[in-house]
């Protein structure tokens, strides 16, 4: 391997071992790293362009037509988009797009190695919440590794598994080396993901060197996936039907554009609204019990149909499959493992939301040699027009990673000189904004909520715009915030009992008693001591009333 092509290996890899930590502390402060990975990709360019040999040809595959098409179609969503997308959003594509083409007509010979480290660090993390020593990154679940989410652990792991997994059974290492499988498969266990376990499963079926081909081995695998499904379904069937739920909830959205979508990075800001809205039409519905509240609707699949319509879901579901349908090396079977896990897990989780996964399966994506289906001969005024856009898009990141980082030293003085309205569309700059500076007049703090509850409509947001509301005397707004919260997700009692004391305050005798009984003989999801002391004071006023 030459020197120049060695140093973008290491530079690629360092990148994919480091990024999962970026999950870890306050969201707001990982950006210098999302500016460290865009100025090592910027490095790999300018070695490429530096080294660049006369007459060199840049190979291009169907893949890699489907790769920009996409991309293109996404540019012209966002262009058309009626809110401005955040700009979070804008420095972790823009680095998905350059690692992509930094990793095509590369070798790279030692990602399984980097990939495996990633992993491994993972692991060890993992093991040590497992045992006690170190912390979680969730306070329900013990196992997550510098995630904030076992699932999104058991995700990155078993995504790259088959790459490992593959690289031993084609390689020639020694048997000891398999050990080296045993932490991350121990971790994936610990995970409890039912969707990583499926798509690890099946990818490493896939990248078995098995003597039997073609429809005997479509068989075999699709008898095994159909078992497999089953048997998880029944391990955890609540989960499963409230995925379900979302699922047919989704299908609104759907029918509502069905075409272009509803936009970039929309689901989180709207699905809450069509499910209050279907939990007030269908108050009896079976999914009540199981409602919860819904960022995602763990389904990638679905989260394109529902953001980009029919032409998104139809460019990315061919984006995907090609890879499976272009002749290859031997070789790039295992990366083909990669991309199959993630198909697997997508179905069943929200990967797009994890950046660490997403960065080692564009690696995994630009590793593979397909067909050539046509050369672009490669040239120093094109080396240096890609330099400029790439140079172009660390500045941008550094100005975003300046806008945040900013915020913790606005949270130490007044934000009476400050624009607060250019963070509307930044959900994370928002609800950091609201909970560390009290120096906020009522009206700010309104104005502030109320981008957080279109950003991030959910029970909790409502019912804090409906708090900061009735201290401003306005309860016919409050109470459109409580309604609105109660019916998101009815197997919670906060925004029925803020609705309570909202018509004891305001007089409305008759509607308090009624929604005392409501709340009486409400089925609460998870009873804590909130859920006991409400459903205690409404017994109390019951018996109060009956008297």
């Amino acid at each position: 391997m030459k020197w120049e092509q060695l140093t973008c290996n290491i530079l690629t890899g360092v990148v994919c071992c480091l990024l999962p930590f970026s999950f870890s502390g306050e969201g707001l402060f990982t950006y210098p790293l999302h500016i460290a990975v865009y100025a090592a990709l910027f490095a790999c360019v300018l070695i490429r362009i530096v080294y660049l040999k006369k007459g060199s040809s840049l190979l291009v595959t169907k893949s890699d037509i489907l790769v920009c098409f996409y991309v293109l179609y996404g540019c012209i969503r966002a262009y058309f988009s009626r809110e401005a997308l955040p700009l979070s959003l804008f420095a972790q594509w823009t680095t998905l797009i350059a690692v992509y083409g930094v990793s095509r007509n590369t070798n790279h010979t030692l990602l399984p190695l980097f990939l495996w480290v990633s992993c491994m660090l993972q692991s060890i993390i993992g093991l040590g919440q497992f045992i006690g020593i170190v912390g979680s990154n969730h306070p329900l679940f013990h196992v997550t590794g510098s995630f904030w989410n076992p699932s999104q652990l058991g995700g990155f792991i078993a995504c790259f598994f088959p790459l490992f997994a593959g690289e031993l059974m084609t390689g020639k290492h020694s048997r000891w080396f398999w050990l080296g499988l045993v932490p991350p498969a121990c971790v994936l266990v610990l995970s409890d993901s039912r969707a990583a376990w499926l798509a690890c499963g099946v990818s490493v079926l896939y990248v078995l060197p098995l003597k039997f081909e073609g429809k005997l081995k479509i068989g075999i695998v699709t008898f095994l996936l159909v078992t497999a499904g089953i048997g998880l379904y029944f391990y955890k069937p609540l989960s499963a039907m409230g995925r379900l739920y979302i699922w047919w909830i989704s299908k609104d959205m759907v029918l509502e554009h069905p075409l272009w979508g509803s936009g970039i990075h929309t689901f989180s800001g709207k699905y809450m609204l069509y499910q209050a809205r279907y939990f007030h039409i269908h108050p009896d519905s079976d999914f009540a019990g199981v409602a919860t509240l819904v960022n995602t609707p763990y389904n990638e699949f679905i989260h394109v149909f529902t953001e980009q319509g029919g032409v998104g879901l139809v460019l990315f579901v061919l984006l995907l499959g090609s890879y499976f349908f272009i002749h290859g090396r031997k070789q790039d079977k295992k990366y083909k493992g990669v991309i199959l896990a993630f198909i697997l897990f997508a179905c069943f989780s929200y990967p797009g939301e994890n950046i660490a996964l997403l960065f080692g399966l564009v690696v995994c994506m630009g590793a593979v040699r397909g067909e050539t289906w046509f050369r672009v001969r490669l040239s120093s005024f094109l080396g240096f027009v890609v330099a400029i856009v790439l140079a172009g898009g660390i500045y941008m990141n550094m100005k975003i990673m300046q806008e945040y980082y900013s915020l913790s030293l606005m949270a130490k003085r007044s934000l009476e000189t400050v624009d607060i309205s250019r963070y509307k569309n930044e959900p994370e700059a928002l609800q950091y904004l609201s909970r560390v500076n009290r120096s906020l007049s009522i009206a700010d703090r309104v104005l502030i909520q109320k981008w957080i509850s279109n950003q991030i409509p959910a029970p909790e947001t409502y019912c804090k715009l409906g708090n900061l509301y009735e201290r401003l005397k306005e309860y016919d707004k409050a109470e459109q915030c409580y309604q609105v919260a109660a019916d998101m997700i009815p197997n919670q009692i906060r925004a029925n009992y803020f609705l309570f004391k909202l018509y004891e305050t305001t007089g409305r005798a008759l509607d308090a008693y009624q929604m005392a009984i409501f709340i009486s003989r409400q089925n609460v999801k998870i009873e804590n001591t909130f859920t006991l002391s409400v459903k205690g004071e409404i017994k109390r006023f019951l018996e109060n009333q009956d008297n």
